[in-house]
């Protein structure tokens, strides 16, 4: 629905706990749908919902666009996920967006990182549509099932390390240094 409103030059910008319901049936149901906004509106005239309008809205100088909107569908989601009261600081110029690992310890790793790219406070690393967005989160999910069903392998690591001792180390390095080397394949 993002999407087709973002599509239409248009941006929502009302994503937040409050609008969004979810039924018994596992369906949402959205509040406000009625009430659009452009890119060219004012930005003194652009809702600001606590926890979920993007850092953009706050800072009148930036532009607002559907990025906007995918910054609240990511804070949505960490919310939801979390647990944790939603975010309190958005208004001040560099905010800090914690992971979901740290509230939820058992959260996939790459989720987590999708997450984070979707509430970054610089416009130029979020996602720049609903559509990027939706697509890193189903390959993030891909690559965490193929994880899951791919069989648990060991790990070979190798190891080396180079020392030189006597009177020929400082011929060969002026500097007293010893080297240590490690890799693993992923196969």
């Amino acid at each position: 629905s993002l999407e087709e409103l973002h599509n239409a030059g248009h941006l929502f910008l009302q994503l937040n706990d409050h609008d969004i319901w979810i039924q018994p049936d596992r369906s949402p149901i959205v509040n406000g749908v009625d009430r659009v906004y452009s890119n060219r509106t004012p930005t003194h005239h652009l809702p600001i919902h606590d926890g979920f309008s993007a850092p953009d809205i706050y800072h009148q100088n930036e532009p607002v666009g559907p990025y906007t909107d995918v910054f609240a569908l990511g804070a949505l989601l960490h919310y939801m996920i979390s647990q944790c009261p939603p975010f309190n600081h958005l208004d001040l110029p560099d905010p800090y967006i914690p992971s979901l690992r740290i509230y939820q310890l058992d959260f996939p790793v790459g989720l987590d990182h999708v997450l984070f790219q979707a509430c970054h406070p610089d416009t130029a690393l979020r996602y720049q549509s609903v559509d990027s967005f939706l697509n890193a989160l189903d390959l993030a999910i891909s690559e965490i099932e193929t994880r899951h069903r791919s069989p648990n392998q060991k790990l070979d690591l190798a190891v080396a390390h180079d020392i030189h001792i006597g009177i020929n180390k400082g011929q060969r390095n002026p500097t007293n240094q010893d080297a240590l080397f490690w890799r693993f394949d992923k196969k």
